[in-house]
C-alpha cells in the first residue's frame, strides 16, 4: 500500500487496516522508525495482528480507561468537549 503510494495518507491506511489514526502513526514511527515500508496490504495486516497478539491484558485496560475517561468528560461538558 504504501509503496505503491508514497504519498498515502495516514487516514488512508487506517481506514484499510481498520485501526485509528493514531495507532497507525504510531507504529510507523514509534515501532516502525520510519524504516520498514511494506509491500503488500497483507504485510500490513499481519504486522498490526502481530502487533496485537503480542499486547497483554493491562494494554487494552488502559485503552479502555483511557475512553472512560474521555465519554465522562464528554457528557459532563454536553458533548461540548475537544481533547487537547
Amino acid at each position: 500500500m504504501i509503496m505503491d503510494n508514497r504519498r498515502i495518507k495516514i487516514r488512508e491506511i487506517a481506514e484499510a487496516v481498520g485501526i485509528s489514526r493514531e495507532l497507525v502513526c504510531h507504529i510507523l514511527t514509534e515501532e516502525l522508525g520510519m524504516r520498514k515500508l511494506f509491500i503488500e496490504n497483507e504485510e500490513v495486516i499481519a504486522f498490526v495482528d502481530a502487533y496485537f497478539a503480542k499486547q497483554d491484558a493491562q494494554y487494552y485496560l488502559n485503552g479502555l480507561k483511557g475512553w472512560e475517561h474521555r465519554w465522562k468528560k464528554c457528557i459532563d461538558l454536553k458533548g461540548d468537549y475537544v481533547e487537547k
